[in-house]
């Protein structure tokens, strides 16, 4: 990982723009290389003003979503049988891919949510939700949900410590993990929160009606 980031950010060009898009593509789809070395590497070049930093955001964007759309379309296409490319096998061997069907059948939305923050389950992940017939605009609204919140930290990341590149690469995946923790306790928070005002709605109607009826 390390000796690609360093070339992407030792090397700028005026294809810098493509070559972080064909990356984020490629990345997505398997290629061993994770789309964080790209997202960070962006950061850095911006900083850098090799690109401007509106421009490399979109640019971000646009391959991530690229790569997990084609995820999905060639799974979804493949059915069954994606299970049998060497990839995915290699990423997600027999148990633990059927714990994952559980898990997507259960709650498919939020696993395809979480997985974005998960290098190594991301794109199985994806495969598995598309092979069990999760519908194409429900799995693109979950990850760019993901993505809203992943890819502007990364990118950010890059482009705060430029100079320190090596040493956020080696610690993203902790914050990851403690941003995917913080943002699953908002949702709980939330969803508490409704069920409690529904609760105490539902309360404040029956003393109502009580009262209504001695009165």
């Amino acid at each position: 990982m390390e000796g690609a980031l360093e070339y992407l950010i030792e090397n700028p060009s005026q294809l810098s723009y493509l070559l972080v898009l064909g990356g984020l593509i490629a990345a997505g789809l398997g290629v061993p290389i994770t789309e964080d070395v790209y997202l960070l590497a962006s950061g850095a070049l911006a900083q850098r003003g090799v690109v401007s930093l509106p421009g490399i955001f979109g640019v971000c964007f646009f391959g991530v979503i690229v790569g997990d759309i084609l995820i999905y379309v060639i799974a979804r296409r493949l059915g069954q049988a994606a299970y049998n490319r060497p990839i995915f096998a290699r990423l997600m061997p027999p148990a633990r891919r059927e714990h994952m069907e559980g898990l997507i059948e259960r709650r498919g939305g939020l696993i395809v949510f979480g997985a974005r923050f998960v290098a190594g389950l991301r794109m199985p992940v994806f495969a598995i939700a598309a092979v069990h017939g999760m519908g194409l605009a429900r799995f693109l609204a979950c990850d760019i949900a993901a993505l809203v919140l992943s890819a502007p930290l990364v990118i950010g990341l890059g482009y705060l410590f430029s100079s320190e590149i090596a040493a956020v690469a080696a610690g993203l995946g902790s914050a990851r993990n403690w941003i995917l923790i913080g943002v699953l306790c908002a949702v709980v928070a939330v969803v508490a929160g409704y069920a409690l005002r529904r609760f105490l709605r539902g309360r404040a109607e029956v003393v109502k009606e009580d009262e209504d009826s001695k009165a």
